[in-house]
């Protein structure tokens, strides 16, 4: 990270008190905003670093460019900025920030608050140079944490035009001031002060035709000024032809009239902020010896060449950004293209000396050295994908040009992960599966590139094309190359050699297999990956106490580790176990906490999760949650790529239809199921099931044909994937599809293997989820032949009225939905719109119906019951 960024650029002893100016800057720091828009050169940043060294006010400095322009960057550099006054701050988002899926901007928006708001005093941030920033969900973020500003930040937004928020919002409430382009530019008493700052002497004509050829523009007066101070006081420019000259007078008149320090100043153009260090380094290489590079730079200093330093140290330094651009584009005119690209390669090799490699990185690649750039950036994705670091990841990945990238199957390869990362999996799959020629068929690949290719491809053979021995073998051959070093890929391979294990040899044998690898690595990355694909065996095998024993493991993993992804899986396998024995408020409490570290986890989970929160609500009557939920669901689907996870939301709001008796409206929505692919059953929700249960709903004689056929294929995958847990499932669905079409023996035998499941298993949620007419034709065939499972279902689900819970307002229901959601009683307050003391008032006649004392004795004494 560049760290020139995140320096307040120094004024000049000619820097004008703009006094009319600074009064609106001095209002603007009492409001959320403060906005300087102009085009280049028209002072803006001049004007607030100058205005800052009045005041006695904390301040950070966040000079923007291409690098900070997609959400996860532009965070991660707003944080390492705020870092120079506050060196905690923002702590708990950077852990967010390391999530193994991309983040909505509405999914930050909270947490980004909550950092701001932690700020112990007024603060000024200035965001410089905004107009480089196009991502929509940057200036989302934005405007949405400042429509309800945080207490003690005040924003400065520095910026060549308005950014695209509704600014009249602001304007309408007073919170913000404005500088623009008329309020900027030099009126003649400004340009007299200016000159007599830098003592000069110019006569009226001058002053008079200055003004009228810049036009009171900021940059053209000190141009034109400097022009004449290094002329012997006189101004031998040709005025009536000056408009569009002031750069090349000023190269001609002072960068490049010296050859040696002309030459130097053209090879620092090359580069955003460079130092005597790398100007020794390269007049060493370039020219064997020469003058000291310090005093090369104070002789550009001196000749007034917009050289700005960096820091109190005068140790770094940068170009004005018009002067900079200006210089580089001499250099590309005069100069060969070889000594250009050896300039970029030289600065390549002294900033990876430094410990700079993304600076590095862009350097070689500008020299044309891609080679060199592509193996510096693969030694580092090694460390970003441990770490979960995908911002950096993606950070140098976007420094690469594209046709770079497809000519590259390491860049590819990259590309692939970052796909991922977004949720896209099916760009994954496409790239994964072009890559093969060049590398798993290329016997000269790298072992260890064909094995991070092995587990991607390892992940399509087992979701999308089910060949479960290729998976096996690919995921075996990927951990027997992976360097030690390359633990996110390795906890990879383990998940689909696991789950492929479970399919071709047996739930046995994957276990011992795994649990092996668990006691000999001793990666806790690769452990909690090892427990993600044991947690998967047990689900998918039925063994719901073992499945609650290992998900408890591995939320240890994450909190002794710091791994909030660890732990969000955890709490998601105890959630679903949970909801498989209907034991829905425990459910709901694991769910709620998986909910809280969602954003940790990969988008699978983070789908699914939600989804089960979702319907352990309908049961326990929790319909706010189940809307707030929907719209999180929403906002989710929204970020991803491809639009699976949209069509897989559809289905469960069709779900949620058929479990509340609305069998008209899903039944004519069932055209969604067209484009969701039949995938192994390895999650908690799963469109296919409702897909039949939406045909069963209306059972005409084709929708009972339907039903049957995707019965059947649901039955050949179970059986292929020697999946017991969903086994019950299509037991339940083939039973009422048999009770449908008159069949009663069949429906009766069906419904007897699935009970039968169900006391192996203890698995009992299918059931649970009949409507009332099926739920109560079950109780009677239950009571009689399965009595210990109907006992389970009736404690969760009782016939007729519940006499164990008493009668309670609607307001009461509400409370206690809250309540048996964990909320405090401020924030159940805040979402029933009511007063704290009122929640304690319907809280208190909660505890005396149900004849308990406090939260904790209500939570207890219905955890096991079902809240109607």
């Amino acid at each position: 990270m560049n760290p020139g960024k995140f320096f307040k650029p120094p004024t000049g002893h000619d820097c004008l008190n703009r006094e009319k100016l600074f009064g609106i800057l001095d209002q603007g720091a009492g409001l959320p905003l403060t906005m300087v828009s102009a085009p280049a050169g028209f002072g803006k940043s001049t004007l607030v670093s100058s205005w800052l060294e009045t005041q006695n006010r904390e301040a950070v400095w966040f000079s923007l460019d291409t690098s900070d322009d997609s959400l996860q960057l532009f965070l991660r550099s707003f944080i390492h900025a705020v870092r120079y006054k506050y060196p905690d701050f923002g702590t708990s988002l950077v852990s967010i920030l390391k999530t193994p899926n991309k983040l909505p901007a509405r999914a930050l928006i909270n947490p980004f608050n909550k950092a701001l708001s932690e700020v112990p005093r007024d603060l000024i941030v200035v965001l410089d140079d905004l107009h480089e920033i196009r991502d929509t969900d940057i200036h989302e973020l934005l405007f949405e944490t400042f429509k309800f500003p945080p207490k003690r930040i005040h924003l400065f937004l520095l910026s060549r035009h308005d950014p695209p928020w509704p600014l009249k919002r602001f304007r309408a409430k007073g919170w913000i001031r404005e500088i623009h382009p008329h309020d900027l530019l030099f009126q003649t008493k400004d340009l007299q002060d200016f000159i007599h700052r830098r003592r000069q002497s110019i006569s009226q004509d001058e002053s008079d035709r200055i003004m009228e050829i810049t036009e009171g523009w900021p940059v053209g007066i000190r141009l034109l000024l400097t022009s004449k101070q290094k002329t012997s006081g006189t101004l031998n420019i040709n005025l009536d032809n000056l408009e569009n000259t002031y750069f090349r007078e000023l190269l001609e008149y002072s960068a490049l009239a010296n050859p040696i320090s002309g030459e130097f100043s053209l090879w620092m153009s090359a580069f955003d902020e460079f130092n005597h260090e790398l100007g020794d380094f390269l007049l060493l290489k370039l020219r064997g010896k020469g003058r000291d590079a310090r005093e090369l730079i104070d002789h550009l200093r001196v000749r007034d060449l917009f050289v700005i330093p960096l820091d109190d140290r005068n140790y770094a330094f940068r170009y004005h950004h018009l002067i900079r651009e200006n210089l580089y584009a001499h250099f590309q005119l005069q100069k060969d293209a070889k000594l250009i690209y050896q300039v970029h390669k030289l600065g390549g090799d002294w900033f990876s000396s430094k410990g700079f490699p993304e600076t590095a990185i862009n350097h070689y690649i500008r020299a044309g050295d891609t080679s060199r750039a592509i193996t510096l950036f693969e030694e580092l994705k090694r460390s970003f994908l441990r770490e979960t670091d995908w911002g950096a990841f993606q950070s140098i990945f976007k420094l690469f040009p594209n046709d770079i990238i497809r000519q590259h199957w390491e860049l590819q390869l990259s590309k692939a992960w970052l796909a991922t990362y977004e949720g896209d999996l099916f760009t994954m799959f496409e790239i994964t599966s072009a890559l093969r020629p060049d590398i798993w068929d290329n016997p000269s690949t790298d072992p260890a590139i064909k094995a991070e290719w092995a587990v991607l491809e390892a992940y399509r053979q087992y979701n999308i094309v089910q060949d479960f021995q290729r998976s096996l073998e690919l995921s075996e051959y990927a951990l027997s190359n992976l360097p030690e070093n390359h633990a996110y890929a390795r906890g990879f391979a383990w998940i689909f050699l696991g789950g492929s294990l479970q399919v071709t040899e047996g739930t046995a044998e994957a276990m011992a297999y795994v649990n092996e690898g668990l006691r000999s690595t001793g990666d806790p990355l690769v452990n909690s990956h090892q427990l993600m694909i044991l947690n998967y065996i047990y689900w998918i095998d039925g063994n719901i106490p073992e499945l609650v024993r290992t998900a408890h493991v591995l939320i240890g993993i994450g909190k002794n580790n710091s791994s909030p992804e660890a732990e969000a899986n955890g709490l998601y396998f105890l959630g679903i176990a949970e909801y498989s024995l209907g034991n829905y408020i425990k459910a709901t409490n694991f769910l709620l906490d998986f909910r809280s570290l969602r954003f940790n986890t990969i988008a699978a989970h983070h789908f699914m999760g939600l989804a089960s929160l979702c319907l352990c609500q309908i049961p326990v009557g929790g319909e706010l949650l189940e809307n707030e939920i929907i719209g999180e669901l929403e906002d989710f689907v929204q970020n991803q790529k491809h639009p699976l996870f949209s069509l897989y939301l559809e289905a469960l709001k069709l779900e949620l239809m058929l479990r509340k008796g609305q069998l008209k409206a899903a039944s004519g929505r069932k055209d969604i199921f067209r484009d969701i692919p039949l995938t192994p059953f390895t999650n908690s929700f799963n469109p296919y099931i409702t897909k039949v249960k939406v045909y069963l709903s209306t059972p005409s004689k084709d929708n009972l044909n339907k039903a049957e056929e995707e019965i059947q294929r649901i039955e050949e995958l179970l059986d292929h994937t020697r999946n017991k847990r969903f086994m019950i499932d299509l037991e339940v669905l083939q039973s009422r599809l048999y009770f449908l079409k008159g069949e009663e023996d069949h429906g009766e035998t069906h419904l007897k293997a699935a009970l039968q499941l169900a006391r192996q298993y203890q698995v009992i949620s299918p059931f649970l989820e009949f409507d009332d007419q099926s739920y109560a034709l079950l109780g009677g065939y239950c009571q009689s032949h399965f009595p210990v499972i109907w006992e389970k279902l009736h404690e969760r689900r009782p016939l007729g009225d519940n006499p164990s819970l008493p009668i309670l307002t609607g307001r009461e229901k509400q409370v206690l939905e809250l309540i048996l959601q964990n909320h405090s009683n401020k924030e159940i307050g805040d979402k029933l719109y009511i007063s704290e003391k009122t929640v304690k008032r319907h809280a208190g006649n909660l505890y005396k119906k149900l004849e308990v004392g406090s939260r904790y004795e209500v939570i207890s004494k219905l955890s096991n019951q079902l809240f109607v």
